[in-house]
């Protein structure tokens, strides 16, 4: 069970650093334009944390995930302090059954993590360091099933005078050939991603 680091920053505030310095980049200039000041000012905390909520929400929902794990994952990436199941439960207006429930799910998936706070017995969560690359890897991991299936059948067609396991075995070498290779991109992108991502939060230090 991880404790909490008070001397690192805060998802929202990176986040914020992040994009502001890619803003700053794209203009070539050393303070924010006027128009972007003004779109920050524009929208206050509540409606940026609702709006990101509830397309994160939308997002689990397509891929055929709870819509309600979405809402936890990008409250608790906002969040600047780790929170509480009871405080996730009244932010989100959900009742702490269901909440525990996906609160658990992500954890086994390393996508949050638990956090020890001394003096309170509650348990506390907040999304892990690289919540994103984690997410990444998760999904590698559900596409090497996609590979173990090409491999089962080519095993089993393997030898075979029968015009359609013949063509079984060839469409199953096709298959395994794709995945072989998505996962060496995969692969080189998580290295990439890992590296851009430390380059970052060495700049923002």
């Amino acid at each position: 069970m991880a404790t909490v680091n008070n001397t690192g920053l805060s998802y929202a505030r990176s986040a914020v650093q992040i994009v502001t310095r890619s803003i700053l980049d794209v203009f070539e200039v050393d303070v924010l334009p006027p128009i972007f000041i003004g779109i920050y000012n524009y929208m206050n905390k509540p409606e940026i944390e609702n709006e990101i909520i509830n397309e994160f929400a939308q997002a689990y929902a397509v891929l055929g995930h709870s819509s309600l794990m979405g809402k936890i994952v990008a409250l608790l990436i906002i969040s600047q302090e780790p929170m509480s199941l009871d405080q996730i439960s009244d932010r989100l207006e959900m009742s702490k059954g269901p909440v525990s429930q996906i609160a658990r799910r992500l954890k086994e998936h390393k996508l949050i993590e638990k956090v020890w706070i001394p003096g309170d017995r509650k348990d506390y969560y907040r999304a892990v360091d690289d919540i994103f690359g984690q997410a990444f890897l998760n999904y590698m991991k559900s596409m090497m099933h996609n590979r173990q299936i090409a491999e089962k059948f080519l095993d089993v067609s393997d030898g075979s005078k029968d015009p359609d396991m013949v063509h079984l075995h060839n469409r199953m070498i096709e298959m395994q050939a794709f995945y072989i290779m998505m996962n060496q991109f995969n692969n080189d992108f998580l290295s990439k991603w890992r590296e851009k991502r430390l380059q970052q939060k060495t700049s923002i230090d």
